[in-house]
Order: structure tokens, then sequence, then C-alpha cells
């Protein structure tokens, strides 16, 4: 009879033990949840952030093309007079 209420004891203890770290990796995963969530967020602004730049980036390069392509033709006509009056 005394060893079946130590060996109840025991087995409370450890029930106790057992919730009490249930109870904490409920927190861990709670928090390691929102981590999550949070470095999800901040990836999806950083990658929102690189495809404005993007878009701005070859927006700038086509203005710059174009100039550059405009510039080439002012100076192919400046070289070449004659070709723009139509003789050959």
């Amino acid at each position: 009879m005394l060893n079946e209420i130590h060996e109840v004891a025991h087995l409370m203890a450890r029930v106790k033990t057992l919730e009490d770290t249930v109870r904490s990796l409920r927190v861990s995963r709670r928090v390691l949840m929102n981590l999550m969530a949070e470095r999800e967020r901040s990836h999806e602004g950083r990658i929102r952030d690189l495809e404005r730049k993007n878009k701005r980036l070859r927006r700038d390069n086509r203005r710059y093309a174009q100039r550059m392509l405009e510039q080439n033709i002012r100076l192919m006509g400046m070289e070449n007079p004659a070709s723009s009056d139509g003789r050959r």
C-alpha cells in the first residue's frame, strides 16, 4: 500500500513535469511562429523594394539607350551629310 502511494506520487510529479514541458513548448512555438511571420513580412517588403528598384533601373536603362541611339543618329548625320540629303 505504501509502495502504491509512493508510485502514485511519483506519477503525479511526472505528469506535472510533462505538463510544464508542454506549456513551455507551446510558448516556444508561439514565439517561433511570430518570428517566422515577422521574417516573412520583412522578406516580402524587401522583395517589393527590389522589384521597384529593378523596374526603375530598367526604365532608366531604356531612356539611356534611347538617348544614345538618338545621339548616334545625330553623329552619323554630321559625319555623312551627303546621306542626309539623299545622295550617295
